[in-house]
């Protein structure tokens, strides 16, 4: 039902959206570690929640 209410735009998603800038020294450096990119930012995400007490 949920789906379907989002779907005629009758409820909105809770999204954040943000556009991240990732310099390419530090792409290279977590391909090389073997990270994925995705796994990288969700780590350093994480940390600065767990810095800023929300998590």
């Amino acid at each position: 039902m949920i789906t379907k209410k989002r779907l005629l735009k009758l409820e909105k998603k809770d999204r954040v959206k943000t556009t991240v800038r990732i310099e390419r020294e530090l792409v290279n450096a977590i391909k090389r570690n073997g990270l994925k990119l995705s796994d990288a930012i969700n780590l350093a995400l994480e940390e600065f929640l767990r810095r800023r007490g929300y998590l």
